[in-house]
């Protein structure tokens, strides 16, 4: 089994607009090996992509590679913005992209140690599609990067929810016609959201809160009268913590037990 590749500070450019380069920014290099351990679980499952990790210890590095590949996703680490904050750095990594055609459109993530509710939702209006934590989560790590550039699959669908949960594949069936999974949740709602729009959700699945983007409104089914009916509302988890994870699986999983059993 070939792993996922760090790539070298001599990496001949690729000329492409469809990238599996993922590149991360800040000072952390375990992070980067900790990537290349959740794309291992890809290869696991047979995918034959060559995977590639381009690890910048700072913005200048990161330009050298932005100048030469196109990138997947770019994974910013919070030490990465110390001396000048989250917000500028973000506008002065999305004023290079401006420049360069293949990252134009390429997410930004921050990767942060800790994070609580007002802390996340402060990166998410500073501009960035997520908050991910340390250590990564193998299973929510892949998801996150197949949901943020839909364009470019790193996964089928089929590998995605059968990996999610560990290979239970009457379970995978299941949960992939379900509403809720460990990464984003679709509500019925009849209140007016906008793209973007960032919610703070509470509830069974959410005993502590948590902040959710709303990535998807789809209107509802207009009746006869003419009177559309509840909107299907797409919410993207941002910033959840690896333990709030495993919660979400374990219930999702008694949720199912009980359904079948009440079958």
């Amino acid at each position: 089994m070939t792993d996922p590749k760090v790539a070298s500070q001599n990496e001949k450019p690729v000329s492409s607009n469809i990238s599996h380069n993922f590149l991360t920014i800040g000072p952390d290099m375990v992070f980067a090996k900790q990537i290349q351990t959740c794309l291992n679980t890809l290869k696991t499952a047979g995918s034959t992509v060559d995977y590639k990790i381009f690890p910048a210890v700072d913005l200048p590095k990161a330009i050298e590679f932005l100048a030469k590949h196109p990138m997947h996703s770019i994974l910013v680490q919070e030490e990465a913005c110390s001396s000048e904050g989250p917000s500028a750095f973000y506008k002065k990594l999305k004023d290079i992209l401006a420049k360069i055609p293949d990252n134009v459109a390429a997410p930004i993530v921050m990767v942060a140690g800790t994070c609580d509710l007002e802390k996340t939702k402060y990166f998410v209006e500073s501009g960035f599609v997520d908050v991910l934590l340390k250590p990564l989560d193998n299973n929510l790590f892949l998801q996150k990067m197949h949901s943020y550039n839909p364009k470019i699959k790193i996964l089928s669908e089929s590998t995605l929810f059968t990996m999610a949960v560990n290979h239970e594949i009457e379970v995978a069936l299941t949960l992939k016609s379900r509403t809720m999974s460990e990464y984003e949740i679709v509500i019925s709602s009849d209140r007016s959201f906008a793209l973007g729009e960032i919610l703070t959700l509470r509830g069974k699945y959410f005993p502590h809160g948590q902040i959710a983007i709303v990535k998807e409104v789809k209107p509802g089914v207009k009746d006869a009268a003419g009177k559309s009916g509840p909107s299907a509302v797409r919410l993207l988890f941002v910033g959840i913590h690896p333990d709030q994870t495993q919660f979400i699986r374990k219930l999702i999983r008694e949720d199912y037990i009980a359904a079948k059993g009440a079958a």
